[in-house]
């Protein structure tokens, strides 16, 4: 029957001859289900005793528990009183159960977005509407209020967006169906996001997911040791990364590009990537609030001119930082040939005598002789 419908149950209890009514007997009804049901004229008691009448029928009505839908099973025991031609006690003849299920449509939603979002970036937000009922939900509408200061926006087809909400209609929603909505959301506060659906019958359904936004917190600086190279040489750069939130930064990775004509050593490669990890366990560690990590990154240029290195600080929740050093790479001076002589011994000799002198011819420049 349909939801809210009162229902009428009558069992039939004959004596042993099959037509004679077992008048005076007693039914026993109870509800297994007392949130769906109870009934009539007991004050809302899931539990009746209804008494077998002249013709045999022992009735009670059934009422709905409004607003609600689903099965009740409705347990049955035929009594034969005591006492009544005899000195026997009460006995049960018969146990059984029948069910009464009230047909109804149901809305449900469940609402969904990441736990963190950055300051300023789109995230994306869904809700899950739901028709877990056996009859069709009709002219649904959800709603997504939107406070000031944030923008929301959703492409579904059947989404109607405005400054202050973004509206859903859908005509029907068949049983035990589910839907999907979407929703682009930038903020640069948190925020509790509540999708509310309606639909015909009085049908109500909210559901709640709060956001928490990281404002920035990366700061990044990078320093070279020097500002004049030689080209081939080692370039030694000096990246400072710091936490200036005040919240844990986690999955922090800082990548390091050269230009066209800067190499990093030892991969000889323009970019190198380095998570923060432990040294020892090697697994990542979060950057707490205030504290600084520091890397050394060296390239070797190939080419003379200004040679320039970039770096990117990120972690998650979109957390973001970039900078950039520069140094001056010469080519080194062309060798000149260069030679020097000395001669060595005494002063003075006497007639006669044979004294050794020591030439020295010595290459003193950069090239062969």
């Amino acid at each position: 029957v349909p939801a809210g419908t009162p229902v009428t149950l009558t069992t039939r209890v004959t004596r042993a001859e099959g037509t004679l009514p077992a008048r005076g007997w007693k039914v026993v009804y109870e509800i297994q289900q007392p949130e769906l049901a109870s009934f009539a004229g007991t004050s809302g008691s899931s539990f009746v005793e209804a008494t077998v009448d002249e013709s045999g029928n022992a009735t009670v009505e059934v009422i709905p528990t409004p607003g609600t839908a689903g099965t009740a099973t409705i347990l049955m025991k035929v009594v034969r009183p005591g006492g009544i031609n005899d000195n026997m006690p009460s006995l049960t003849i018969f146990s059984g159960q029948t069910y009464v299920n009230w047909s109804a449509p149901q809305l449900a939603i469940r609402a969904g977005a990441p736990q963190i979002a950055s300051f300023g970036i789109p995230f994306r937000a869904v809700a899950n509407l739901s028709n877990p009922g056996d009859q069709p939900a009709t002219n649904v509408s959800v709603v997504l209020q939107v406070p000031e200061g944030v923008r929301a926006s959703s492409t579904d087809s059947f989404a109607t967006n405005t400054p202050g909400a973004v509206v859903w209609q859908i005509a029907q929603i068949p049983p035990r169906t589910e839907l999907d909505l979407f929703v682009d959301v930038v903020t640069e506060s948190s925020l509790p996001l509540t999708f509310e659906a309606r639909g015909d019958g009085g049908l109500v359904a909210s559901d709640t997911v709060t956001v928490d936004v990281y404002r920035p917190s990366i700061a990044i600086s990078i320093t070279p040791e020097r500002e004049r190279y030689e080209v081939g040489q080692t370039i030694a750069f000096k990246v400072l990364v710091r936490n200036t939130g005040e919240r844990p930064l986690t999955n922090v990775r800082l990548t390091a590009t050269g230009d066209e004509s800067m190499l990093h050593t030892p991969s000889n490669e323009r970019q190198v990537i380095n998570p923060r990890r432990d040294a020892t366990t090697g697994e990542s560690v979060p950057l707490q609030p205030g504290e600084s990590w520091e890397e050394i990154v060296t390239f070797i240029s190939t080419d003379a001119g200004r040679r320039c290195v970039s770096v990117e600080a990120t972690a998650d929740a979109g957390q973001r930082g970039t900078s950039q050093a520069c140094v001056v790479a010469i080519n080194a001076p062309p060798p000149t040939p260069s030679v020097t002589l000395t001669l060595a011994g005494r002063n003075e000799i006497s007639m006669g005598n044979e004294v050794l002198f020591r030439g020295v011819v010595a290459n003193s420049g950069m090239i062969p002789l």
